[in-house]
């Protein structure tokens, strides 16, 4: 039997006698004050204050838990210690007359004193209840949240299904007897939720009053210089907070003083030793242990992070540990990862297994796949709640990317994203990761990025900065390096193959980083073949490809500046909108005039959407496909008629427009990309007019009179489009024109013979509708074009800003089309490769002795260019003389010479009918034209008449001369012999 702790019991004694010399002193003290209250006020305004003070007092007493420790003192039944208190009250009233003129002094003070000492007494109280109230109350407001890592206090936050464990671990816990040195290991990986788990267990303990938890942080503590003392402390305040153990302290301060040891002092140069008491560390453990059986409290201590530690501090912690292992009533649990505690080598080998000898019963934790994968696929609206850093709106727009590594934690290839994702804080960092990029401002959905692409960039970027720093090195601003997948050699350009190095590079990597590697870009992995090659969809979002679309450096610009590209940048809005049209939940009018498809946003967004559709029109069923035919014809004025560094998406739409007719103007789909094509003449038939079914025809919609001279073009450049000797791929349009003539034409044959007899009625067609526009209506289609108005030129979209010189101006466009529409309508070419020209048919029949050649010249001599009709012919005549300068020069890739110039010049017009117009007119058209300075632009050329007619009417001069000479001498020769 032990001496008593008399220090205690003096301790409850002194509380007792200073709580009533305190109530003595407060009574003396406003006696006074109480008596003029009662007075003064009444007694419903003296209960209101009474009572706002005590409210006061009782909700600061709650906040500070007193009523919580007045709790643990009542259950813990210590009537001695309310003895002693009872005897510190008797002692201040047998001290009472010994401080009579001290409570005199007390009572005769000014009564104002105490409704200030009350009043500052209840101000400090309140300002510290609303300051409280109003830090709780206060949530900070922030753009960006994040998924904590914190561990988990309630079983409602558990997303791992850990909570049934941790109970059942927690009863096996409290159902263990008395028993000295019982230590529990907890052996799980690091991220698998070992706090988690014993907070859990923990709650499960503290529903007992007879325990008290002592959370040890070894790694918090580990750089101290005495861990035993910091240790002894920590059980020391934890049994106060839990326990009503008063005797525990001084124990514990004796056990913490032998367990130091000596102590030397020095004073005034003399060294002096201070030897503890000459109790045993046994005695003293006895006197703990006494502490907590007289409390009836049993004592669980956790000792966490021993795997965070160096192996020689985890020996250190053990032994403190050990040496209060006679401690009955305590039960040890120690938390540590030993495949960590081993990565020390040697040292980290010696450490685990001086652990293993504590340890008594061990349990390991396993993350469950499942239990991850639910996790991801958590439904965030309806469990908001447990997730309260982050908006459920926020974290269910990345419900996307969460599915797809739900699929990749529980799919075949687990095992290899064990290392990436495998536990919850991996996840959650991820998740983070995600949030950071601010991923759920962008639909990923409707975007090009593939999401597992994504997901394992992400991966890289968080577990191997030094290979993503590489990939970014190598795959932006506009390069293309070794990851991205490169076209196959010359002789296989349809085949997909790393680049030299690439395997090379990914045997240097570990395990984890190549597997990344390889899925990403490998293609072998991505399975990329001559029999398996990746459609447009593909091709545009794999972050593999980096060449045209800069898909890869796409995903790396989200990644690293947070920026994505926007929708109408993307495939995926254009594909949207396409497969809508194709199902028949949009018509193409709607998409073109929906506000994402509106020019304002440049003409890429209509440019792109006819490519799409048209790629993927062999889908569109009947109804579908006339709309889409209908809708680009109307579209064309839409669009600017400039080239943008080739041909302008006016030409690039009538290209579109021809291979629509070709791939759906006809027939319906059957299965695949596979039409009817028994009636490829209902391609003719659009295009030529059939009153019956296609009424007006495509050439009068294409060259409608509203259109003017722009719808000339467009008109000249679909016939051109249609010539099959310029090795196209429109086999059904050629076939169409072909039986529209001839419904028994096949097809095949002589290439130049096909192309001669396929655009013959579509030719003369024109030309008919060409000369009842221009010919015997007496309009000059050259002066027609100069009256354009520059807003048709450019269409619905915005004229460039440029001022550079390089955007192509009005005028230019003007002289293009006097040159294309003048050319395509005299070219008297047969089938050379580059088109039929309309100048080699008669206006009717088929001998094509080239009528329609004749007729345009005499239009362009007899009307066009003829000084004679009106003085501004004239200066039509210069205009195209000083254009043959630059097409000359084009003929011979260098400087004009006078046969170049004639070439050019009789390509429009026969030498014969040129040379007598010049003839004619030469005298008029040298006076008023020699004398201007206008000038005439074109495509990178700009002269003025000053300079260049002199040489023209110079080749005219000498065409003119050999034509009389040749006339002369035919005329002698039919002279009769003198």
């Amino acid at each position: 039997m032990r001496m008593p702790e008399l220090l205690v019991y003096g301790r409850a004694a002194l509380y007792g006698f200073l709580l009533a010399e305190s109530a003595r002193l407060a009574f003396l003290g406003s006696a006074t004050f109480g008596r003029w209250v009662g007075d003064a006020l009444t007694l419903l305004a003296i209960n209101a204050g009474a009572l706002v003070c005590v409210a006061v007092l009782i909700v600061y007493a709650w906040r500070r838990q007193a009523f919580v420790q007045a709790q643990r003192i009542a259950l813990s039944g210590r009537v001695d210690l309310l003895l002693g208190a009872a005897l510190g009250v008797w002692a201040d009233f047998l001290v009472a007359p010994k401080l009579v003129k001290v409570h005199e002094v007390v009572a005769r003070q000014d009564m104002a004193w105490a409704p200030l000492f009350l009043g500052m007494l209840v101000m400090a109280l309140l300002s510290a209840v609303v300051r409280d109230f109003v830090a709780r109350r206060a949530k900070l407001q922030c753009q960006v949240h994040f998924l904590s890592d914190d561990e988990i206090e309630y079983e409602q936050e558990d997303m791992l299904g850990v909570a049934k464990q941790a109970k059942e671990f927690a009863e096996t816990v409290m159902a263990v007897g008395a028993q000295a040195g019982l230590v529990f290991g907890l052996d799980a990986p690091w991220g698998t939720g070992k706090s988690s788990f014993l907070n859990l267990a923990q709650r499960e303990w503290r529903r007992s009053d007879a325990t008290v938890v002592v959370n040890f942080q070894t790694l918090r503590y580990a750089s101290e210089p005495d861990l035993s003392d910091r240790f002894i402390r920590e059980l020391c305040t934890a049994i106060k907070q839990q326990a009503f153990a008063p005797e525990f302290a001084p124990a514990a301060d004796r056990y913490s003083r032998m367990l130091k040891g000596k102590t030397d002092v020095s004073f005034l140069g003399f060294k002096l030793s201070l030897e503890p008491s000459a109790e045993t560390i046994d005695e003293l453990l006895e006197d703990v242990d006494v502490v907590l059986k007289q409390s009836k409290k049993r004592l669980i201590v956790i000792i966490e992070d021993l795997d965070r530690l160096e192996p020689k501090l985890v020996n250190n912690v053990l032994f403190t540990v050990r040496r209060t292992f006679r401690l009955s009533q305590a039960v040890y649990i120690l938390c540590y990862d030993a495949e960590m505690l081993i990565a020390g080598k040697e040292e980290g080998t010696r450490a685990r297994d001086f652990l293993e000898k504590f340890i008594t019963v061990k349990l390991s934790l396993f993350v469950d796949g499942e239990a991850l994968k639910k996790f991801l696929q958590t439904d965030w609206k309806k469990d908001a709640a447990r997730f309260p850093l982050v908006p459920a709106d926020t974290m269910f727009e990345l419900s996307g990317v969460m599915n797809v590594v739900a699929e990749m934690v529980g799919g075949k290839k687990s095992h290899q994203y064990a290392p990436l994702l495998g536990d919850l804080r991996k996840l959650k960092r991820f998740v983070n990761a995600m949030l950071a990029m601010q991923l759920e401002k962008f639909d990923l959905g409707r975007s090009d990025f593939d999401p597992r692409d994504l997901v394992h960039l992400v991966l890289l970027h968080l577990r191997y900065p030094g290979v993503f720093r590489r990939i970014y090195a190598e795959e932006t601003e506009g390069r293309s390096g070794l990851f991205s997948v490169k076209r196959g050699g010359d002789n296989n350009t349809a085949n997909l193959r790393n680049e030299d190095g690439f395997d090379e590079f990914v045997k240097t990597l570990d395990e984890s980083a190549k597997f990344l590697v390889t899925q990403l870009f490998d293609v072998r992995a991505l399975e990329f073949s001559n029999f398996n090659q990746p459609n447009e969809a593909v091709r545009r979002s794999r972050a593999c490809f980096n060449s045209d679309s800069r898909n890869l450096e796409n995903y790396l610009k989200l990644i690293v500046r947070l920026t994505a590209p926007t929708d109408v940048e993307t495939f995926a809005l254009y594909k949207e909108a396409v497969t809508a049209v194709i199902a028949g939940k949009r018509t193409i009018k709607e998409v073109l005039t929906s506000d994402k498809f509106s020019l304002k946003y440049g003409l890429r967004v209509q440019d792109e959407f006819w490519r799409v559709l048209v790629s993927s029109a062999h889908e569109l069923p009947p109804l579908q496909a006339a709309e889409a035919i209908d809708q680009l014809v109307d579209a064309l004025p839409t669009y600017p008629s400039t080239e943008d560094g080739g041909r302008g998406l006016r030409m690039r739409s009538i290209f579109s427009l021809a291979t629509l007719l070709d791939r759906v103007g006809y027939g319906a789909p059957r299965s695949g990309r596979i039409r009817d094509n028994t009636n490829v003449r209902e391609i003719g038939e659009r295009i030529l007019g059939e009153p019956s079914k296609f009424s007006p025809s495509l050439i009068e919609r294409i060259a409608a009179p509203g259109r003017g001279a722009l719808g000339w073009n467009d008109l000249l450049g679909f016939r051109l489009v249609c010539s099959i000797d310029r090795e196209g791929s429109l086999s059904n349009v050629y076939r169409g024109l072909l039986q529209f003539e001839d419904p028994n034409a096949s097809g095949g044959g002589d290439v130049p013979l096909l192309a001669l007899n396929s655009l013959r009625r579509l030719s003369q067609t024109i030309f008919k509708l060409f000369k009842n526009t221009y010919i015997e209506a007496n309009v000059n289609f050259y002066l027609a074009v100069d009256e354009v108005p520059d807003a048709a030129i450019y269409g619905a979209a915005e004229p460039p800003r440029s001022d550079d010189g390089t955007a192509e101006t009005p005028a230019v466009v003007r002289a293009a089309i006097k040159t294309f529409v003048i050319y395509q309508l005299t070219n008297n070419l047969r089938g050379t490769g580059s088109g039929v020209g309309c100048g080699v048919y008669d206006e009717e029949g088929a001998d094509d002795q080239g009528g329609i050649r004749t007729a345009m010249t005499r239009y362009l001599l007899e009307f066009c260019f003829n000084p004679t009709v009106r003085p501004d012919h004239a200066l039509v005549f210069g205009d195209f003389c000083v254009r043959s300068i630059r097409e000359s020069a084009i003929l011979v890739l260098g400087e004009p010479t006078a046969l170049s110039i004639e070439t050019t010049l009789t390509q429009i017009l026969p030498k014969e009918e040129l040379a007598a117009f010049w003839l004619k007119h030469r005298d008029a058209l040298r006076r008023d034209l020699l004398q201007l300075d206008r000038q005439v632009v074109s495509h990178s050329f700009r002269a003025t008449y000053k300079d260049k007619l002199p040489m023209v009417f110079s080749v005219l001069d000498s065409m003119t001369a050999t034509i009389a000479d040749s006339q002369m001498a035919a005329d002698e020769g039919l002279l009769p012999e003198s």
